[in-house]
C-alpha cells in the first residue's frame, strides 16, 4: 500500500511539472510566432498544431480521458456553454483552435496568462462598462471579419449546478449576425474535476491525478443564429443544463448530501 501511494505521489508531481513545462514552452512558441507577424495568424499550421498538441498532452499529463459527442460547425462562431473547470479550456483546445474571452486578471497569471494572451484571447474588466463595450465590439470583429472562433462562458465563473447566464454575448451575436455553437461539459467524478469554491490550482491538479482517469465529456449541440437574444439564450441555457443535470444524475450527484466525490 505504501509503495502504491509513493508511486502515485511521484506520478502526480511529474504530471503537474510536465503540464506546466508544456504550457511554458507552447506559450513561448506562440509569442515567437506572433512577433514574426503583425497579427498572430489564426489558421497557420504552426499555431493550430501548437495549441492542439498542448491540449492533448496536458490531458494526458493530468490523466484525463476525453469523450466527444456530436460535431462542431466548421464556420467561424461564438462558442457558449457551461463552465465547470479550467479543464474545459484544455479539452476544447485539444480538438478545436479557439480563442477565449477571459477576465482581465487571467492575463497576469504566470505562464497560463502568457499562453492565453498568445492565442489571441480577449480580456474584459467585468466591473467596467467601457471595457465590456469594447469587448463586445472586439468579439464581433474577430468572428465576422477575422474568421476566428471565440469561446465565452456566459455563467462568468465555474460551478457544478450552473449559474444564470448573461445575455451580452447573445446580443453581440444577434447584432453582428454571428453563428453560435452551444457546448456542454460533464466530468466523472464531478467534484474531482470541478474547480470551484476555494480550490487552489496546484492542490487541485495534485488531487486530480489518480490511478483511474477522470472522464471528460464534451457535447456539441446544434449551432444556430440568434433571432432573439433573450429567448435564444434561455433555450440554449436550458438545453445544456438539462443535459448536464442528467449526467450528474448518472453519478447520483443529486442524491448525495455531499455530492459525488
Amino acid at each position: 500500500m505504501i509503495l502504491l501511494e509513493g508511486k502515485l505521489f511521484f506520478r502526480r508531481i511529474a504530471g503537474i511539472l510536465r503540464a506546466f513545462y508544456r504550457t511554458f514552452v507552447t506559450a513561448g512558441m506562440l509569442r515567437k510566432l506572433s512577433k514574426q507577424k503583425q497579427d498572430l495568424a489564426w489558421n497557420t499550421t504552426e499555431v493550430t498544431k501548437a495549441s492542439s498538441t498542448w491540449g492533448k498532452n496536458v490531458l494526458r499529463d493530468l490523466n484525463l480521458e476525453l469523450v466527444v459527442e456530436g460535431s462542431s460547425t466548421d464556420l467561424p462562431a461564438i462558442y457558449v456553454g457551461n463552465h465547470i473547470s479550467y479543464i474545459d479550456i484544455i479539452a476544447l483546445l485539444s480538438i478545436k483552435h479557439l480563442c477565449f474571452v477571459a477576465k482581465s486578471e487571467v492575463a497576469k497569471w504566470p505562464i497560463i496568462g502568457e499562453a492565453t494572451k498568445a492565442i489571441g484571447s480577449i480580456f474584459v474588466k467585468r466591473d467596467s462598462a467601457k471595457s465590456r463595450f469594447h469587448t463586445a465590439e472586439a468579439i464581433g470583429t474577430a468572428v465576422k471579419e477575422d474568421g476566428k472562433s471565440i469561446c465565452i462562458f456566459p455563467e462568468g465563473t465555474t460551478s457544478i449546478q450552473g449559474k444564470t447566464w448573461r445575455r451580452g454575448v447573445f446580443k453581440v451575436a444577434h447584432d453582428h449576425d454571428l453563428l453560435v455553437q452551444p457546448i456542454g461539459f460533464s466530468y466523472a467524478p464531478i467534484r474531482r474535476a470541478a474547480y470551484i469554491d476555494d480550490d487552489a490550482l496546484i492542490p487541485h491538479m495534485f488531487s486530480l491525478i489518480r490511478k483511474e482517469p477522470t472522464k471528460v465529456k464534451l457535447k456539441y449541440f446544434q449551432a444556430r443564429k440568434i433571432t432573439d437574444p433573450d429567448r435564444d439564450m434561455k433555450i440554449m441555457e436550458a438545453e445544456i443544463r438539462s443535459w448536464a443535470d442528467e449526467e450528474l444524475r448518472k453519478q447520483q450527484y443529486f442524491e448525495s448530501p455531499i455530492g459525488y466525490l
